[in-house]
């Protein structure tokens, strides 16, 4: 259950970076598609670290997939609370 959960925490929060900055790129708004580029490559370098041998376990693949699912939904959850719809024309230049 360990390996499970990291491996879902870790495909979690993954999903959930890369949902809010499609957001982001979406409506124009550099400052958070920056800031969430960022935490997308520091968090990719820490998982390349941290899965080492782990990966080829099928609890561990489980976890990834289902923690990715998890993710994009809490992604967009939080993407429609952070990132108010903008009026038309009215995107940054």
């Amino acid at each position: 259950m360990k390996t499970f959960g990291l491996f879902f925490l870790l495909q979690f929060l993954m999903f959930v970076l890369v949902t809010l900055n499609f957001r982001a790129i979406a409506q124009a708004r550099y400052g958070w598609t920056i800031f969430t580029d960022m935490l997308i490559s520091a968090a990719q370098f820490w998982i390349i670290r941290k899965v080492g041998a782990s990966a080829e376990n099928l609890v561990a693949w489980s976890g990834f997939v289902v923690g990715g699912a998890a993710g994009s939904s809490l992604g967009i959850y939080l993407s429609k609370r952070v990132f108010k719809k903008i009026p038309a024309g009215e995107y940054a230049q």
